[in-house]
């Protein structure tokens, strides 16, 4: 599979595009100042605690409070201490935010915590070991700075208040998507191209090979030549339609998301049981890309056309593990049910 990062500037703010085989697979755009975006590091102020409910609310300078958890908060937690929190999901508007007071700080291949060892990244596999020790004792201090830094600016200043935008679209893509694997990285425009390199080298220097500027021609811009024009109307989109004539219909409710399979104009294969398996692992494909396309996160409950043999049912449901592989989220698939609805979940790691 070909993959690029497409790095360019949208509305006055960045945007990074991950493409897969040349279609957007995920999209991270730049939050505005107030905004308080995913893994985010907060110094908070715990509002009160409630044990019944097994949680704390924390005041985060948000139009709500945000939730802790009791076994994601210090034991000795109490109404009007100052603590150091990150945002563990985001969650629908008008509702607070989950927060943790264990701390993590990824890195391309280190994940520092202040109160656990620090991990390596798997991709260092890929590489001879003293270059794989060379990059993770590298990104491991520079994720140890970043967290003194936070320790450092916790014991001054307001509260509430944003201490490390680890939203940073910059640098949530250069840490997730870089170290392997990343054909080509473009980047629209002499100055941004100028902060990602500065940045690549900082965080991921064996991709600056991969790095290419692109000046924009006639008015042409890297959305434009890379097919991205229309990216908002698609993640906004309710029906998406597929190559064979079939579509999906994508519906939110209250509790959970809604994902409609319809064989619509589908011909594919010679008889309806081809036509039906066939079409659902066509579905399955764009629905794994739809899902990481739109963050959509929760209990998601897919309407496949319904398959009568057992060797089809099977045959699906390892598609879309293959299919949800490339996921950075949580998945977690429940299987199918006598109707043909397939129960996941999706969450933040």
């Amino acid at each position: 599979m070909k993959t690029e990062l497409a790095i360019y500037p949208r509305d006055g703010r960045i945007r990074c595009v991950l493409l897969e085989n040349g279609r957007a697979a995920e999209v991270l755009d730049e939050p505005d100042c107030q905004t308080i975006g995913e893994k985010d590091i907060l110094l908070g102020l715990v509002s009160r605690v409630e044990p019944r409910l097994h949680a704390a609310f924390v005041a985060i300078g948000d139009s709500q409070d945000a939730m802790l958890e009791l076994g994601d908060a210090p034991a000795s937690i109490k109404a009007g201490q100052t603590l150091v929190v990150q945002v563990k999901r985001l969650t629908d508007p008008g509702k607070g935010l989950k927060v943790s007071s264990h701390i993590v700080l990824p890195g391309p291949f280190a994940v520092f915590s202040p109160d656990k060892p620090p991990k390596r990244r798997s991709r260092l596999k890929l590489l001879d070991d003293t270059r794989a020790d060379q990059l993770f004792e590298q990104d491991l201090r520079r994720l140890e700075n970043a967290w003194q830094q936070v320790l450092d600016q916790s014991s001054i200043g307001p509260v509430p208040r944003r201490l490390l935008a680890l939203s940073d679209p910059l640098i949530t893509a250069l840490t997730a998507w870089t170290g392997f694997g990343l054909d080509r990285i473009q980047v629209e425009g002499q100055p941004l191209y100028a902060d990602v390199y500065e940045l690549v080298s900082q965080l991921s220097p064996i991709d600056l090979s991969s790095l290419k500027l692109h000046v924009p021609d006639a008015g042409y811009g890297l959305a434009a030549v890379l097919g991205l024009s229309d990216l908002d109307e698609e993640i906004a989109s309710r029906r998406v339609w597929l190559k064979s004539g079939a579509h999906l219909v994508f519906d939110a409710t209250e509790a959970l998301m809604v994902v409609d399979v319809n064989s619509g104009k589908s011909s594919r294969g010679k008889d309806a049981r081809t036509m039906r398996r066939l079409t659902n692992l066509e579905a399955a494909e764009e629905i794994a890309r739809q899902l990481r396309l739109r963050k959509t996160y929760g209990a998601i409950l897919i309407d496949f056309l319904n398959m009568d043999q057992n060797e089809d049912r099977e045959a699906l449901l390892e598609h879309f593990r293959d299919a949800t592989s490339r996921d950075r989220a949580r998945i977690k698939l429940y299987g199918l049910t006598a109707l043909g609805f397939l129960e996941m979940t999706r969450s933040l790691k």
